[in-house]
């Protein structure tokens, strides 16, 4: 728990967040709608299909540059799937 004086802090903060942008404060509150949660999702699948993709192009070619990119790719697309699953179960 916070000490008195951060809890006071953070909430002069947060109302002059508040009447600075509110439309941001809203979204902070109740989470991004649900179109955005199946962009998001959308993209994520075209990422997953391309990083898919150059991993085997690269080892059916023979393309090393192809197949070692399509390695981090791979990492940072299963970091994002990891990551919107805690934000989806925090909520």
């Amino acid at each position: 728990m916070l000490p008195h004086n951060d809890r006071r802090e953070l909430k002069k903060i947060e109302e002059r967040m508040r009447a600075s942008d509110p439309a941001f404060a809203e979204t902070l509150d109740h989470g991004l709608d649900a179109g955005s949660a199946k962009t998001w999702k959308v993209l994520l699948v075209g990422a997953d299909v391309t990083v898919v993709l150059m991993v085997v192009t690269g080892i059916l070619t023979g393309d090393t540059t192809l197949f070692l990119w399509g390695l981090p790719a791979g990492f940072a697309v299963g970091w994002a799937h990891r990551s919107r699953g805690r934000n989806s179960r925090a909520t």
